[in-house]
C-alpha cells in the first residue's frame, strides 16, 4: 500500500461551506442593518446572532436571564447530510449534494393580548424569511464558492418548539430551513507511474503484419 504524496489541505469541502454560509448571513445583517439606518429603518430587524454547529444554541437564554441586550434572534448553522451525485460524478471530481440545517430561534415577550409564544412564532418566521432571502439572492448564487459550488436551494422549512430534556422550551419557537447544495469534492489522486515500452502487433489471419505500434520509449 502506497501513502498519498501530497499533503491534504484543510479545511475541506463540507467545512467550508458551512462556514462561508455563516460568514454571509454574519456579514449581511451588518450591511442591511447600515442600509436600514440610512433608509429611517429600525435596523434591529436585521439584526441576528449567528452560531455554527451549537448543540444549545439558546443555552444563554437559560443561564443569563432575560433583557433587552440578549434578546436577539439566533441562527444557528449545522450539517444535516451529504450523499454523492453518481450521475454528475468523476473519480477525481466527485459532485454531491448536501444539506444544511439554518435554525432561527426567536424568544417571544408577551406584549398586551398576545402570549409570547406567538410572539416568538412570529419573530421566527420573520427571521426565516429574511435568511431565506439573503441565501438566495442573486449575490450569492454560488455561496462565494464559484468553482465548488455550482447551485443551491430551500429544500424545506419546517418551524418547532424546542425542547431541553424532553420539555419544551416556553416563549421560544424555531423555523428550520434546509438549504440544499450542489457542489463538487476533488479528491487526491495517485502519481501515475512511467509506462514501461511495450510493442503491440496485430497480424491477419495469414501471419501479415497489420499494425505495429510501440507505448513508451527505449532508454
Amino acid at each position: 500500500m502506497s501513502d498519498i504524496e501530497t499533503l491534504i489541505v484543510q479545511p475541506l469541502g463540507l467545512t467550508v461551506i458551512r462556514r462561508k454560509i455563516t460568514d454571509i448571513l454574519k456579514s449581511q445583517s451588518v450591511a442591511q442593518q447600515a442600509l436600514a439606518t440610512a433608509g429611517a429603518v429600525d435596523p434591529a430587524l436585521y439584526n441576528y446572532r449567528v452560531l455554527e454547529e451549537a448543540t444549545n444554541p439558546i443555552a444563554h437564554w437559560n443561564r443569563d436571564g432575560i433583557d433587552a441586550d440578549n434578546r436577539l434572534p439566533v441562527v444557528n448553522v449545522s450539517m444535516e447530510s451529504s450523499a454523492q451525485v453518481q450521475s454528475n460524478s468523476t473519480i477525481a471530481n466527485q459532485a454531491y449534494r448536501s444539506v444544511f440545517n439554518v435554525d432561527c430561534f426567536a424568544l417571544g415577550i408577551a406584549t398586551g393580548q398576545t402570549p409570547g409564544d406567538t410572539v416568538a412564532g412570529l419573530e421566527a418566521t420573520r427571521v426565516a424569511d429574511l435568511v431565506r432571502h439573503i441565501l438566495l439572492s442573486a449575490q450569492f448564487k454560488y455561496l462565494d464558492l464559484r468553482g465548488v459550488v455550482y447551485g443551491r436551494s430551500v429544500q424545506n422549512m419546517d418551524a418547532f418548539t424546542p425542547a431541553i430534556n424532553d420539555t419544551a422550551v416556553q416563549r421560544v419557537r424555531c423555523v428550520r430551513m434546509q438549504l440544499s447544495v450542489e457542489h463538487v469534492e476533488v479528491t487526491q489522486q495517485a502519481i501515475g507511474q512511467p509506462i514501461e515500452e511495450i510493442f503491440i502487433t496485430a497480424l491477419d489471419e495469414d501471419g501479415e503484419v497489420q499494425i505495429a505500434f510501440q507505448i513508451g520509449e527505449s532508454p
